[in-house]
C-alpha cells in the first residue's frame, strides 16, 4: 500500500494513475513525437516487461491494470 496524505492506494491503483499521466502525454501526437527515441524503447521494453509478467493478474485490479497497459501501448504505437 502507498499512503499520499489521507488516501490509501494499492499498488495497481497507483501504477494506474501513473499509466493514466503517460497517457494523456502520447495522445497528443505532437506531444508524443517530442520524445527522444532512447525514452521510448526504455518505456515500450518497460511495458512488455510489465505486460508478459504473470503477477499482474494476481493482483488486485490486476485486469485494469493489464488493460490500461494495452492502451498505453497502442497510443504509443499510432502516435509517436
Amino acid at each position: 500500500m502507498f499512503v499520499f496524505g489521507p488516501l490509501l492506494f494499492s499498488y495497481a491503483e497507483f501504477c494506474l494513475s501513473k499509466i493514466l499521466v503517460i497517457l494523456a502525454d502520447v495522445s497528443d501526437k505532437y506531444l508524443a513525437q517530442t520524445v527522444k527515441e532512447g525514452t521510448l524503447d526504455n518505456l515500450i521494453m518497460e511495458l512488455f516487461l510489465w505486460l508478459l509478467d504473470y503477477r499482474v493478474p494476481l493482483m488486485d485490479d490486476g485486469s485494469q491494470l493489464l488493460k490500461a497497459l494495452n492502451v498505453l501501448m497502442l497510443k504509443i504505437l499510432d502516435n509517436a
